[in-house]
């Protein structure tokens, strides 16, 4: 998760990130251990 941001209160679990990512304050984002969630590079959530 290179120069990524993840805010106080946010949950993730078996979460896979491109660059620059921003995960807000209070998300909760839960993929599956054998299909991992994955975000796209400049995403905010």
């Amino acid at each position: 998760m290179q120069k990524c941001e993840i805010e106080e209160g946010a949950v993730i679990e078996n979460i896979i990130t491109d660059k620059k990512v921003i995960i807000s304050k209070g998300k909760k984002l839960i993929g599956d251990s054998k299909y991992p969630f994955v975000i796209a590079k400049e995403t905010v959530i």
